[in-house]
């Protein structure tokens, strides 16, 4: 048997979310602000390490242990992290922000039609790579990448095992699978027409193109949108233990307030949680002097995010622009086809497998949290593409498939194979992504990251794809980069 110390996940849980912040701070801002606040952070991280108590170690059948890291290490490498397996056009950010990183003073500046603009989005899965081993070759980023991503995925699958109390790999394959039922979308507006090979169903069930209505699959995250799901699935891990397990939330603010820096989508997506155990725990055990020091970085990094502009972006509730009633409708029906399809659906099984469970009556009103979440969600579209709907669901969607995951273990019914027949169909666009990866990968480790000559500067990218540059590039006199950057010579 191996004896997972809780203890000890929750500090490597830490220190993966927390490096790009410190690398950030060392060397991207003044050194006069920069290390007092790296040595708060040192300060703040030792007391939450001597706060964690020695609990009861979570035993896992070797067996079953090696098997979700195999299975863990061919999902990755079919992902296109770090450079392996499939490449997707969302990977390309990824190959221009790390070689801009890594070739570029920093902060990064560019000169671009004219104008001078620094680069400043959410970094913290860019930053580390090309900081720290930038200096070795480009292949070393990609290789730091895939090796950086695979702890996070081996942690969020821990996490996921412990949460659902199953100590068994079965539970990860079906976190790997499991998604929305796209396919009733695609048949609703195609048909049961497949003349063109295997489609892609995940956007299906936005039954207007234009609102991107999605809620990723697990596999679907991996493979197109890792810098959030990788974070989200570890800060989620660790903060939903301490809720459920501990029944406290006091020393959360020291592993959720880096997300500001990784993706503060997730980080929205989390208060929900977080703001009701406030209101109905102990609110007072989170006045305490180190959540208050951690406003310092958490301001800065606030700061440092929000110097691009989001005012161009669309954005808004989703009925903003109806103007007949027949459009009216037409949304209702739209909102009304993806929650069922994306959403009810699932709760209504994991309800029905857990009914009697003293799980489910100990855990009821998170269970009704994150239904009310995840159903709320598409009512407000933000960004091009709705990042907020794709990005704010992923600790929700993590959630759901606990719930899921727990039914299946503690049905005696036959729901639960209803429910495994529903994985199934649901896992259509995951197989997709799976037979793609395979056919592009090299082996099981087949590395072949883009080449360097081939990879283009963020903003000529940007432009390029048609991707909102707003989001990557800060202009030249944004006060961040006055009053706390460090200063280009």
């Amino acid at each position: 048997m191996i004896k997972l110390n809780i203890r000890l996940l929750k500090l490597v849980s830490l220190c993966y979310l927390i490096l790009p912040v410190f690398v950030f701070f060392l060397t991207w801002v003044k050194v006069w602000i920069g290390l007092p606040v790296v040595l708060l952070l040192f300060y703040v991280s030792f007391r939450y390490s001597q706060s964690l108590t020695e609990e009861k170690a979570f035993e896992i059948n070797r067996f079953h242990f090696f098997g979700v890291l195999l299975l863990a290490l061919l999902w990755l490498s079919y992902s296109g992290v770090g450079g392996f397996g499939i490449k997707i056009h969302d990977h390309y950010k990824i190959y221009c922000l790390a070689k801009d990183i890594s070739e570029n003073a920093w902060p990064v500046s560019y000169q671009f039609e004219g104008k001078n603009y620094f680069l400043s989005s959410y970094l913290g899965y860019f930053i580390s790579a090309p900081v720290l081993v930038g200096w070795i070759s480009y292949k070393a980023i990609h290789i730091f990448l895939f090796l950086y991503g695979f702890l996070a995925l081996i942690i969020g699958l821990l996490w996921l095992m412990v949460l659902t109390g199953v100590r068994a790999f079965w539970a990860v394959v079906i976190f790997i699978f499991v998604g929305g039922f796209d396919v009733a979308g695609y048949i609703f507006r195609n048909g049961l027409s497949f003349s063109e090979g295997m489609p892609q169903f995940y956007w299906w069930n936005s039954l207007n193109s234009n609102d991107y209505l999605l809620y990723h699959g697990s596999s679907n995250l991996l493979f197109w949108a890792a810098p959030h799901a990788l974070p989200a699935w570890v800060a989620s891990g660790v903060f939903f233990y301490d809720l459920f397990k501990q029944k406290e939330i006091s020393w959360s603010p020291v592993y959720l307030f880096p997300l500001v820096f990784w993706t503060p989508f997730i980080l929205v997506g989390l208060l929900p949680y977080f703001a009701l155990k406030a209101v109905i725990g102990n609110f007072r055990s989170l006045l305490k002097i180190d959540n208050f020091l951690l406003l310092i970085p958490t301001f800065l990094l606030v700061w440092f995010v929000t110097s691009v502009g989001v005012a161009e972006l669309d954005q808004g509730n989703i009925f903003r622009s109806i103007a007949s009633k027949g459009q009216f409708l037409q949304v209702v029906f739209n909102y009304s086809w993806f929650v069922l399809f994306e959403v009810l659906i699932w709760f209504v099984i994991v309800y029905l497998l857990l009914k009697n469970s003293m799980f489910l009556r100990e855990h009821r009103i998170w269970f009704g949290l994150s239904l009310l979440v995840l159903m709320a969600l598409p009512l407000y579209k933000l960004g091009k593409y709705n990042d907020w709907v794709q990005r704010v669901s992923m600790p929700s969607l993590f959630l759901l498939w606990i719930w899921l995951i727990r039914g299946i273990k503690e049905s005696k019914s036959y729901l639960k194979y209803i429910a495994i027949l529903l994985i199934a169909v649901s896992s259509a666009d995951s197989l997709t992504y799976w037979i793609t990866g395979l056919k592009e990968s090299k082996g099981i480790l087949g590395f072949n990251p883009l080449k360097i000559e081939d990879v283009k500067s963020m903003p000529h990218a940007a432009k390029e794809n048609d991707w909102p540059i707003e989001q990557y590039l800060a202009p030249a006199d944004a006060s961040f980069f006055k009053y706390v950057a460090k200063q280009s010579e």
